[in-house]
Formats: structure tokens, sequence, C-alpha cells
């Protein structure tokens, strides 16, 4: 009867650390990063998302007339239709992130990234990989890390892969 106990109290114990080690990681994951903001902004780069307006710094934003983001997806877009494909043929989906802090300080901080990107409509096993290495400047913007320079001239992204 005892070893029956054992068993259920063994069983509840792990399902409640597994529990709050989830939680410790969400709000891990949470807390906003110059890491974080690299690969946000890298993740919707290569996949054409306006939302990579969300970690660029005001600094290349508050130009209504100059709308980096736009005038980048546009050009792609371009750049797609003359090769006779789509946009959403091109677009390509970062993996195997990793992230490495050159330096930092309390308002700025320059993060390497490397990944491996594929597109994002071939399947996984036809699919050709390309290896992205990037370093990105990123500085503090009330409270919020945000990516600055000019990340729309990152070296691999700008050339036009032939996806055949």
């Amino acid at each position: 009867m005892a070893h029956k106990y054992k068993s259920a109290i063994t069983i509840v114990a792990v399902i409640l650390l597994g529990v709050a080690l989830q939680v410790v990681l969400s709000f891990a994951e949470i807390k906003d990063s110059p890491n974080k903001a690299a690969v946000e902004f890298a993740k919707a780069y290569y996949k054409f998302d306006p939302a990579m307006k969300d970690r660029l710094s005001s600094k290349l934003t508050e130009d209504p007339e100059q709308d980096h983001v736009a005038i980048y997806i546009h050009r792609k877009y371009e750049e797609a239709r003359d090769r006779g494909y789509s946009l959403n043929y091109l677009k390509t989906r970062l993996t195997d992130i990793s992230t490495n802090t050159l330096s930092r300080d309390e308002n700025s901080a320059v993060i390497e990234l490397t990944a491996r990107s594929r597109y994002a409509l071939r399947t996984f096993f036809t699919g050709d990989r390309f290896e992205v290495h990037e370093t990105f400047k990123v500085v503090k913007e009330n409270g919020e890390w945000k990516v600055c320079g000019n990340p729309f001239f990152i070296a691999g992204a700008d050339k036009f892969r032939d996806p055949v």
C-alpha cells in the first residue's frame, strides 16, 4: 500500500516541478534583451514581415517619407516578380539560431547572429539551406532594445537567391 502512494507522490512532484519550470522559463522569455531584439528583427527581415518595424530604432522609423520597411519589402517584391516568382516563394525561415554578445553597455550592444536559412515554402527534405552570419548594432530606447544602423543591407539577404 505504501508503494502505491510513493509512486503517486513521485508523479505529482514531477508534474509540479515541470509546471514551476515552465513558469520560470516563460518569464525569462518575456524579458527584453539585445539578443532577443536581433533575433526578432532577423526573423521578420528574412520573411519580409512588416513587423520588423517594431524592432527598429526610432531614427529609422520616424520619417514617414522614408518608410525603410515598406521600401525594402517592395524592392524584394519587384525582384521576385521580375524573376517570375511570388514574394511568398522567396521568404526564408531562420533555424538553428544562436547569438553572441560582442560588446554591451547599459544602452547599446553589438550582437552577432548565426543561423541557417531555408525557403519557407520548400519542403523540409528538398529545400536548400543557407548560412546566415550577421552583426547587429542594438540600442535601448524607452526601455526596449531596437536594431539601429542600416539593417537593410544585410550582406547575404540583399542578394537574390535563385530557388531552382
